[in-house]
């Protein structure tokens, strides 16, 4: 709560009265649009800082440049003068003034300037290196948001088909309980599974949550676009989306990826 409170901007306090009563697991979205990841990750701070660094570097790299060459300058001065105070500001011939031109090349200094323009380049390298480091981080982060939630949603519909069927055997069980065919063991042995499985599906329900979080976070946020009425048309049926392509656990990331053509099933 603290911590959330930080980032509203506001001192640490009670939030139970603006985050009001739990709800449980959050639900995700049903569709989610987010575009060409590629465009959509210049938005991460990280990668903006990067290539605004590389920039000034360039600049610099100019600026460097430029001290190899004369500096040519014009100065100028006007004023006012006279023999008496009086006559500073009322005789016309008061008013003086100098114009001249002026040069400046560091000519004696010339090899320390062309070091200067290779540190300048060096340093310029260094950081191109790095920027092309933080895109590439930051498309793999793309990449596994989007596995992780598409996984987690296919491991959620396996889940929860496991608790529908361990629940049907705990229904049986109990009948037969009930009937005296079999003892108490049975029923207390698949309650015992039937719990674990709600438990496993509770946390997988979590991890899709967790997955459009990171998917949020990869992409720098404000990328959440929900469509409704009309605009549903946009997303294409299932048989029509062509499969992505997949090397291992890495899917390449396009404007649309579906799992199955479940209601629940999101479209990212």
């Amino acid at each position: 709560a603290n911590r959330l409170c930080v980032l509203l901007g506001m001192p640490p306090i009670d939030l139970n009265g603006i985050l009001g009563p739990g709800k449980g697991v959050s639900v995700t979205p049903r569709d989610v649009v987010v575009g060409v990841p590629a465009d959509l990750v210049r938005r991460r701070p990280d990668v903006r800082r990067a290539e605004r660094q590389v920039a000034a570097q360039s600049a610099r790299i100019g600026v460097a440049v430029s001290d190899l060459y004369p500096h040519i300058s014009l100065v100028g001065v006007i004023g006012v003068e006279a023999e008496q105070f009086g006559d500073l500001f009322r005789t016309p011939g008061s008013m003086i003034g100098e114009i001249g031109p002026g040069m400046r090349w560091d000519i004696l200094n010339y090899g320390r300037l062309v070091n200067n323009v290779r540190v300048q380049d060096a340093r310029f390298q260094a950081l191109a290196y790095d920027y092309q480091d933080r895109v590439l981080n930051a498309g793999r982060e793309v990449e596994d948001a989007i596995i992780v939630f598409l996984r987690s949603q296919e491991q959620s519909q396996h889940l929860a088909a496991s608790v529908d069927s361990a629940s049907r055997t705990v229904d049986i069980t109990k009948e037969q309980y009930t009937q005296g065919e079999v003892d108490f063991t049975p029923v207390f042995l698949f309650e015992s599974i039937l719990t674990q499985q709600q438990d496993q599906l509770a946390v997988s329900q979590g991890d899709i949550a967790l997955g459009l979080i990171a998917v949020y976070r990869a992409l720098g946020g404000g990328w959440q676009i929900r469509l409704e009425g009309p605009a549903s048309s946009m997303i294409a049926p299932l048989e029509e989306i062509p499969a992505p392509e997949a090397e291992g656990d890495n899917i390449q990331m396009q404007s649309f990826l579906t799992m199955n053509d479940r209601e629940d099933s999101p479209v990212l």
